[in-house]
């Protein structure tokens, strides 16, 4: 969905955060120091849009596992952040779900063949190095308001405005969002099991296929 968003530079981004806060020229707070607030910020802008629009930031990677039996491994990609969805292909050119199982009761006494081609759709994490925030147009002061509220209180200033306004912000845009884009796919995690490969769990840099 990469049309949807605007690109908001980290440099612009950094002009807007201390003209805003008529801390154009200090030193106390280096163009560094705002890099990494405002990366922190826009992580955790995409977590919370992909909560509610899982497709804006979602890609997809496929394998094939041959020869594999149940506690078989599907591994992540280097930029995973969140599962949307794992499917099997079964039949060909068909794609089911499979539900996520509690990882409390992963282990299973059952074994059978869970070989075969499969597809997850997952929330990439935002590489490292842009120079870009890529957030739907009109996203952008959800990451810069809370960075002014955070150089605002490293100078002993109240930071309250800019905290009070991302608050406001955050309901409005979500209204508008759905408004704009329309009801995105949820994911069927906890959806209807589907014989015979049903469930897989999430363990460290894997999914587990049972």
């Amino acid at each position: 969905m990469a049309d949807t968003v605007a690109q908001m530079t980290v440099a612009n981004a950094i002009l807007a955060v201390r003209s805003a806060t008529a801390h154009d020229s200090d030193t106390q707070t280096t163009d560094a120091q705002l890099t990494a607030e405002l990366d922190r910020e826009y992580r955790r802008v995409r977590r919370w849009l992909s909560v509610f629009l899982p497709e804006l930031y979602a890609t997809t990677t496929t394998s094939l596992l041959t020869g594999a039996s149940s506690g078989a491994t599907f591994a992540k990609p280097v930029n995973f952040d969140r599962v949307v969805r794992f499917e099997f292909e079964f039949p060909q050119g068909n794609w089911m779900p499979l539900m996520l199982r509690p990882i409390l009761n992963a282990s299973s006494w059952y074994v059978r063949d869970v070989s075969g081609n499969y597809k997850l759709t997952y929330v990439a994490r935002p590489v490292d190095g842009y120079t870009a925030f890529d957030v739907p147009d009109g996203c952008e002061d959800l990451i810069l308001e809370p960075v002014k509220a955070w150089i605002r209180q490293r100078h002993d200033e109240d930071p309250s405005f800019h905290l009070g306004r991302r608050m406001q912000l955050e309901k409005e845009i979500r209204a508008d969002l759905s408004f704009r884009y329309g009801a995105h796919g949820r994911s069927i995690l906890g959806g209807v099991q589907y014989w015979p490969r049903a469930t897989f769990y999430e363990q460290g840099a894997n999914l587990v296929i049972y």
